[in-house]
């Protein structure tokens, strides 16, 4: 069995790239939903986390192993393919029910 992984998402209601980076993230999801947890921290109402991750910029991106070790960090919007490559998803093809605002 592959380790589960867990992607932190640090964002804002009013942050429109954070939007469509959780309508992807939710879209893998579905589509893989024994690979990867999502953790979505609204940092206006986190602040003291987004400060102790150094989140300077959002939407900002952690992934953490099973340990809860980074391993990887993107900062900004990104299509669903990069999604994918940073989410280390390498079975799930993009047009199966892909929602119309992620084309």
């Amino acid at each position: 069995m592959k380790e589960m992984l867990t992607v932190k998402k640090y964002g804002a209601t009013w942050c429109t790239q954070c939007k469509s980076l959780e309508a992807g993230l939710h879209f893998l999801k579905r589509s893989n939903p024994d690979h990867f947890e999502i953790i979505e921290v609204n940092i206006d109402d986190n602040p003291d986390d987004a400060l102790k991750s150094n989140v300077r910029s959002i939407p900002t991106l952690v992934l953490l192993d099973g340990l809860g070790l980074e391993v990887d960090r993107r900062i900004g919007a990104m299509p669903l393919d990069k999604l994918k490559q940073f989410l280390r998803i390498t079975d799930t093809k993009l047009d199966d029910d892909l929602p119309k605002e992620l084309l």
